[in-house]
Protein backbone atom coordinates (compact mmCIF):
# COMPACT_ATOMS: atom_id res chain seq x y z
CA UNK A 1 0.00 0.00 0.00
CA UNK A 2 1.41 3.13 -0.80
CA UNK A 3 0.56 6.63 0.39
CA UNK A 4 1.18 9.72 -2.33
CA UNK A 5 0.66 13.05 -0.05
CA UNK A 6 0.88 15.89 -2.75
CA UNK A 7 2.19 18.77 -0.04
CA UNK A 8 -1.22 19.75 1.28
CA UNK A 9 -2.81 17.37 3.12
CA UNK A 10 -4.13 15.56 0.14
CA UNK A 11 -3.23 11.99 0.50
CA UNK A 12 -4.34 9.29 -2.20
CA UNK A 13 -3.94 5.62 -0.99
CA UNK A 14 -3.85 2.89 -3.27
CA UNK A 15 -4.45 -0.50 -2.08
CA UNK A 16 -3.21 -1.70 -5.46
CA UNK A 17 -0.71 -4.33 -6.42
CA UNK A 18 -1.95 -4.52 -10.00
CA UNK A 19 -4.35 -7.13 -9.57
CA UNK A 20 -7.03 -5.13 -11.01
CA UNK A 21 -8.55 -3.76 -7.57
CA UNK A 22 -9.30 -0.35 -7.39
CA UNK A 23 -8.74 2.30 -4.61
CA UNK A 24 -10.17 1.31 -1.42
CA UNK A 25 -9.82 5.01 -0.16
CA UNK A 26 -9.28 8.42 -0.89
CA UNK A 27 -8.74 11.42 1.49
CA UNK A 28 -10.32 14.25 0.89
CA UNK A 29 -8.36 17.69 0.81
CA UNK A 30 -10.28 18.58 4.46
CA UNK A 31 -8.99 15.56 6.03
CA UNK A 32 -12.01 13.20 5.20
CA UNK A 33 -11.97 9.56 4.01
CA UNK A 34 -13.98 8.56 1.26
CA UNK A 35 -14.50 4.55 1.36
CA UNK A 36 -15.52 2.79 -1.97
CA UNK A 37 -17.44 -0.27 -1.44
CA UNK A 38 -17.89 -2.56 -4.72
CA UNK A 39 -21.71 -3.67 -2.80
CA UNK A 40 -24.72 -2.10 -0.78
CA UNK A 41 -23.34 -5.18 1.38
CA UNK A 42 -19.80 -4.33 1.69
CA UNK A 43 -21.28 -0.58 2.30
CA UNK A 44 -23.56 -1.67 5.15
CA UNK A 45 -20.55 -3.84 6.60
CA UNK A 46 -17.92 -0.89 6.10
CA UNK A 47 -20.84 1.58 7.93
CA UNK A 48 -21.11 -0.68 11.07
CA UNK A 49 -17.66 -1.35 10.98
CA UNK A 50 -16.04 2.46 10.55
CA UNK A 51 -19.06 4.00 12.91
CA UNK A 52 -17.20 2.28 15.87
CA UNK A 53 -13.72 2.90 14.95
CA UNK A 54 -13.26 6.21 13.38
CA UNK A 55 -15.27 9.52 14.83
CA UNK A 56 -18.52 10.53 12.91
CA UNK A 57 -18.14 13.08 10.46
CA UNK A 58 -14.30 11.88 9.08
CA UNK A 59 -15.87 9.47 6.56
CA UNK A 60 -18.11 9.16 4.04
CA UNK A 61 -18.78 5.53 2.43
CA UNK A 62 -19.88 5.56 -1.21
CA UNK A 63 -21.06 2.51 -3.59
CA UNK A 64 -18.91 2.22 -6.60
CA UNK A 65 -19.49 4.36 -9.78
CA UNK A 66 -22.27 5.94 -7.77
CA UNK A 67 -22.82 9.65 -8.31
CA UNK A 68 -21.49 10.77 -5.28
CA UNK A 69 -18.28 8.72 -5.97
CA UNK A 70 -17.97 10.15 -9.08
CA UNK A 71 -18.62 14.16 -7.66
CA UNK A 72 -15.85 12.56 -5.39
CA UNK A 73 -13.51 12.26 -7.69
CA UNK A 74 -14.15 14.99 -9.84
CA UNK A 75 -14.02 17.08 -6.91
CA UNK A 76 -10.12 15.57 -6.28
CA UNK A 77 -9.50 15.46 -10.12
CA UNK A 78 -10.02 19.38 -10.32
CA UNK A 79 -8.03 19.74 -6.98
CA UNK A 80 -5.11 18.02 -8.50
CA UNK A 81 -5.50 20.49 -11.54
CA UNK A 82 -5.29 23.58 -9.93
CA UNK A 83 -2.38 22.62 -8.06
CA UNK A 84 -1.21 21.67 -11.38
CA UNK A 85 -1.78 25.07 -12.48
CA UNK A 86 -0.05 26.86 -9.61
CA UNK A 87 3.01 24.55 -10.18
CA UNK A 88 3.40 25.29 -13.80
CA UNK A 89 3.15 29.28 -13.15
CA UNK A 90 5.83 28.67 -9.78
CA UNK A 91 7.91 26.82 -11.54
CA UNK A 92 7.72 27.12 -15.18
CA UNK A 93 11.33 26.26 -16.33
CA UNK A 94 11.42 22.98 -14.20
CA UNK A 95 7.72 21.89 -14.78
CA UNK A 96 7.96 21.69 -18.66
CA UNK A 97 11.18 19.59 -18.41
CA UNK A 98 9.26 17.13 -15.72
CA UNK A 99 6.04 17.34 -17.86
CA UNK A 100 8.23 16.10 -20.77
CA UNK A 101 10.02 13.28 -18.38
CA UNK A 102 7.33 12.57 -16.98
CA UNK A 103 5.47 11.78 -20.97
CA UNK A 104 8.33 10.18 -21.82
CA UNK A 105 8.49 7.13 -18.82
CA UNK A 106 4.19 7.16 -19.78
CA UNK A 107 5.87 5.99 -23.15
CA UNK A 108 7.84 3.46 -22.48
CA UNK A 109 5.72 1.75 -19.53
CA UNK A 110 3.18 1.27 -22.40
CA UNK A 111 5.93 -0.20 -24.63
CA UNK A 112 6.95 -1.98 -21.79
CA UNK A 113 3.50 -3.39 -20.90
CA UNK A 114 2.96 -4.22 -25.05
CA UNK A 115 5.76 -5.95 -24.71
CA UNK A 116 5.03 -8.37 -21.50
CA UNK A 117 1.40 -8.34 -22.56
CA UNK A 118 1.95 -9.66 -26.06
CA UNK A 119 5.29 -12.26 -25.14
CA UNK A 120 2.76 -13.87 -22.30
CA UNK A 121 -0.27 -14.28 -25.17
CA UNK A 122 2.13 -15.47 -27.59
CA UNK A 123 3.77 -17.92 -25.30
CA UNK A 124 0.30 -19.45 -24.21
CA UNK A 125 -0.04 -20.16 -27.67
CA UNK A 126 2.94 -21.29 -28.49
CA UNK A 127 3.72 -23.97 -25.96
CA UNK A 128 0.55 -25.53 -26.88
CA UNK A 129 2.61 -26.82 -30.03
CA UNK A 130 5.51 -27.34 -28.00
CA UNK A 131 7.07 -23.90 -28.89
CA UNK A 132 8.73 -20.66 -27.01
CA UNK A 133 7.25 -17.43 -28.70
CA UNK A 134 10.79 -15.47 -26.94
CA UNK A 135 12.94 -14.44 -29.59
CA UNK A 136 16.36 -14.80 -29.98
CA UNK A 137 18.83 -12.15 -30.72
Amino acid sequence: MASTPDGIGFTITHSIQHTGQRMKYLLRPDGRRIHIAATPEEHARLHKTLAAVEPEGKFDIYLHDSPEHVDAVREMHAHHEQRKGELREKHADVYDEFEHVHAQLGALQDELHLLTEHGVSLDANFSKFGYDAHLSR
